[in-house]
């Protein structure tokens, strides 16, 4: 079986270690995870480069906001992904009409300053 981590929490590695199953790494710092997101862009939508062991999966965009979201992005990707739950463009396409969970960071207006 395989086992999902994120790799730029120390004890989760050192915890991981102990495992004898397939490891998959995945990371917004760690560049030697197995899954990572590059060239992060936050904003009205958020997007980001998908890599994966190094070679491009793709350019993704959100309506999720926070480096949180971000990370639960690439961590559900390198799962669906490596299980082939998703092809990349069903997984594009699944990412980027994700609203989030309702109440949870939900944007209420955004014609002020404030």
């Amino acid at each position: 079986y395989t086992t999902l981590f994120r790799s730029d929490n120390e004890h989760v590695t050192e915890i991981a270690a102990e495992t004898s199953a397939k490891l998959v790494t995945y990371s917004l710092d760690n560049a030697s995870a197995d899954y990572v997101a590059r060239d992060i862009s936050y904003g009205e939508v958020t997007s980001y480069t998908l890599m994966c062991r190094g070679n491009v999966v793709g350019t993704f965009t959100t309506p999720l906001l926070g480096v949180h979201n971000i990370q639960n992005c690439v961590g559900a990707s390198a799962l669906l992904l490596e299980r082939g739950h998703l092809t990349v463009p069903e997984l594009h396409d699944a990412i980027a009409s994700f609203t989030g969970i309702k109440r949870r960071l939900e944007k209420k207006n955004t014609s002020t300053s404030v």
